[in-house]
């Protein structure tokens, strides 16, 4: 099993790579022992996240390394009306087998939201624009491959 800091190391930057696409802060709830419900795989994680303009509301993804990430799912149930009412949540784990779980986190979610696709070709288009407009400027400076050229030439001298 990976170390707690490394599982969080890579979930930070997963999120990196979708924050794009997310409405407000993806929340993380860490795992550190197996659950009840973590069945047959262990998930050190699950992120919450909400991709723009999707209506199906908040997203899970479980974090189940070295495997991958899955989608699960959080029911929220009551079991008593008034004020000794409590919620408990119960967690299923959707996928069952490990070659349904994706590599990132970002295939995970652009299998699962048709929206974060839509969104993320939108974000590469702009990245690309970008790119193009900062690599149009500030071309010129030294040929390098002419001065190498020049010094190997004198060496042999």
């Amino acid at each position: 099993t990976m170390r707690p800091s490394a599982v969080r190391q890579e979930i930070e930057e997963s999120i990196n790579d979708v924050k794009f696409a997310c409405a407000g802060e993806p929340q993380v709830r860490y795992f550190t022992s197996k659950e009840p419900w973590m069945d047959p795989y262990f998930v050190q994680a699950i992120v919450t996240l909400t991709v723009k303009g999707c209506n199906v509301g908040a997203v899970n993804i479980g974090a189940c390394f070295p495997h991958g990430y899955m989608p699960v799912r959080i029911d929220v149930e009551q079991d008593a009306k008034g004020d000794n009412a409590k919620t408990t949540e119960k967690i299923t784990l959707i996928v069952k087998h490990e070659n349904q779980m994706q590599e990132s986190m970002y295939s995970a979610l652009a299998e699962l939201v048709p929206e974060f696709q839509k969104l993320s070709q939108e974000n590469l288009r702009s990245a690309m624009y970008t790119l193009a407009e900062s690599e149009g400027k500030g071309k010129g400076g030294h040929d390098l491959v002419n001065e190498d050229a020049d010094e190997r030439s004198d060496s042999r001298k």
